[in-house]
């Protein structure tokens, strides 16, 4: 006999309850009333922000807070970035500082205490400052270092435009922080194009250096411009200036600089009194210091081809560091992949291509436990074989890396038009939060139309 409608659905649900116990579900997927009788809450919303106008390159994220970097893309002044901190929590509307006019905001991080550290900088000078987790301006501080000027150059005096200023010449963005507790590690590059390591603690009197290391001596930096184009995507063309720097939860400090010129080779060998692999031509420089500002050495990864350094992360007790290098000059416009390479503790160095869709770039990796890392960037893009031009054209990457850094399995990510990039990665809720832009212009998008230089961005939560 057919049975009734309502006995069919007891009977399904009794059929669901016993497949879920089969599966070791056992009804506890969903939590249960609490003593008292009171309903669990309900979880909190995911983090779907998108911002229009401007793109997110940097978000960091704990205990249910997140900031993050909007960078209004702009044609002029592209030495001179033009960002503002977002604070907000979970799904809530953020709350946003912009620097002074004429400071540019360079770079922040995010403590345990969710306070936030942060640089800006002029053509010269450089600002720390620190907020509480709701934004709140605490403390807005000028940092000078009376022993840059007189740190070693390595190059004819000559290219030395001004030895007195915090930052180089060529780009104010030359700043990276990165928490170590409640401190601030700080790396950049001064105006005589060396890299020195500061960490800083923070009370009641404000910042107070604890050390100063010297990473790289002075030299001259090969910086080229864009000729016949308006836009630099991937800010490559000032590559060669940035610092990439990350904190373990140790201490151990990792700081990435890229070379393709034989100075900085020559230059580094020569100050330190170190011996470099034999004909090296280009090359990744990663010194790792102490908790205390001790050098204990720079590792150097051989490069085929001319590399570009735009991520290093901690995995374990490996330092990965990430970016794009030119593997050919192919008529289509392809010839540039990503690369992760992995410095493992008693292990020579290893690079591991990542080669997606035409061209390919890393921009940030997330650590996922038993070495596999997360990756972010871009990928399906061309590039003009004999100069710069970047394609407006770009898809997001988001892929799971193995622990020899190959792609394990690309995961889904929603594109918007012209470029997409997923440009910042942070652990958030079990997934993570990735931040970046959809909607980007290419080199030329604003050739004929400068209002076409425009991009929207976007942070988001993700879980495999």
């Amino acid at each position: 006999m057919p049975l009734s409608l309502p006995r069919r659905r007891a009977l399904l649900s009794t059929l669901s309850l016993a497949v879920l116990a089969a599966c070791g579900g056992g009804g506890s997927s969903e939590p249960g009333p609490r003593e008292g009788g009171e309903p669990p809450p309900p979880p909190p919303p995911p983090v779907q922000y998108a911002l229009s106008g401007a793109a997110i390159t940097k978000v960091r994220a704990h205990d249910g807070a997140w900031a993050a970097l909007a960078e209004t893309q702009k044609v002029a002044a592209l030495t001179r970035p033009e960002r503002r901190l977002l604070f907000a929590r979970s799904a809530g509307v953020p709350v946003t500082y912009t620097p002074p006019e004429g400071w540019s905001l360079l770079d922040f991080t995010q403590h345990p205490s969710l306070e936030v550290s942060a640089v800006i900088g002029t053509d010269h000078a450089v600002r720390l400052l620190r907020f509480d987790a709701r934004g709140t301006l605490l403390r807005e501080q000028g940092f000078t270092d009376p022993v840059a000027p007189h740190d070693p150059y390595m190059d004819d005096p000559i290219h030395v435009r001004d030895p007195n200023s915090m930052l180089p010449y060529v780009t104010r963005d030359a700043a990276r922080l990165a928490a170590f507790g409640e401190d601030a590690v700080l790396a950049l590059r001064t105006g005589k194009d060396a890299v020195v390591a500061y960490r800083f603690a923070h009370g009641p009197a404000g910042f107070t250096q604890r050390w100063r290391t010297l990473v790289e001596p002075g030299v001259q930096l090969g910086i080229a411009a864009i000729v016949g184009g308006g836009f630099d995507p991937f800010q490559s063309l000032s590559n060669p200036a940035h610092v990439r720097l990350d904190v373990s939860d140790t201490g151990r400090i990792a700081i990435a600089v890229q070379s393709d010129r034989t100075n900085l080779i020559e230059g580094h060998a020569r100050h330190f009194n170190e011996t470099l692999p034999a004909n090296l031509a280009y090359g990744l420089f990663v010194t790792e210091l102490d908790a205390a500002g001790t050098r204990i050495g720079t590792r150097v990864v051989p490069m085929a081809v001319r590399p570009e350094v735009h991520a290093v992360r901690w995995v374990g007790g490996t330092i990965a560091v990430a970016g794009r290098q030119r593997t050919a000059a192919a008529a289509d416009g392809s010839g540039w992949d990503a690369y992760v390479a992995l410095l493992k503790p008693g292990q020579s160095p290893a690079v591991q291509v990542i080669d997606v869709d035409r061209c390919d770039i890393v921009f940030d990796l997330l650590p996922l436990g038993q070495g596999r890392m997360l990756a972010a960037g871009a990928t399906g893009y061309t590039q003009n074989p004999a100069g710069a031009s970047i394609s407006e054209t770009a898809q997001p990457l988001l892929a799971v890396l193995d622990a020899n850094g190959g792609v394990q399995q690309r995961l889904p990510f929603t594109a918007g038009a012209r470029q997409n990039q997923v440009r910042s990665l942070a652990a958030w809720n079990g997934g993570w939060l990735a931040g970046g832009l959809v909607n980007g212009p290419g080199t030329h998008s604003g050739d004929a139309d400068p209002s076409l230089i425009f991009a929207d961005g976007y942070v988001r939560e993700g879980r495999m």
